[in-house]
């Protein structure tokens, strides 16, 4: 509700284009693949700050735009800061402890992981002579519903932990079954 009010009256007053206020999340419809949720769909107002590690860095370090390494280091770097912002955040809750926090760092790291793994499955696919078609869509959104169903583990046993389920019915459900993972994991939460 903010962003859109203050997207619409900077708009309106001129003070900012229309380009200058992304959609806060993209088309689920258009995600294929691990890249794409986050690359296309999920929190698109935070993508181009997330750069800011990859930019600090390429003033040190030449490292030539458009290659491999670039690629992958804005990768793997975005999603460290990511994941370093969340666990900042979530020390300041007072339930929060080190072990919590590594949980929700965890399922930031892992994310790029996934990137990597699931670019060099796409080349390998491109060279074998795949095209894109319904079949790979869909073999693509079978893989990363799968990707998210094991690595969302993390994060949920994180916000679990914090009691973001508590007092929800919804939530309940799923902080139940969060529960029975944890009693019969020996206490060790969902890692």
């Amino acid at each position: 509700m903010q962003y859109s009010l203050s997207s619409a009256l900077t708009v309106a007053t001129g003070l900012l284009t229309p380009q200058d206020w992304p959609p806060v999340m993209g088309r689920l419809r258009d995600v294929c693949t691990v890249r794409g949720l986050w690359g296309k769909f999920w929190h698109q107002l935070y993508r181009r700050k997330l750069n800011l590690p990859f930019t600090i860095l390429t003033r040190f370090v030449p490292i030539a735009r458009g290659t491999l390494l670039s690629k992958y280091l804005q990768l793997y770097l975005a999603f460290i800061a990511s994941g370093l912002l969340h666990t900042l955040g979530a020390m300041n809750a007072t339930t929060s402890s080190h072990e919590n926090n590594m949980l929700q760092l965890t399922f930031f790291l892992v994310q790029p992981v996934a990137i990597t793994i699931e670019d060099f499955a796409v080349y390998l696919g491109e060279k074998w002579g795949a095209k894109k078609s319904w079949k790979t869509k869909l073999l693509g959104r079978i893989w990363t519903f799968s990707w998210f169903t094991y690595s969302l583990r993390y994060m949920a046993a994180h916000q679990y932990d914090l009691g973001a389920f508590d007092g929800h019915p919804l939530p309940s459900i799923v902080a139940a079954t969060l529960g029975l993972v944890k009693k019969f994991s020996g206490g060790k939460g969902l890692h």
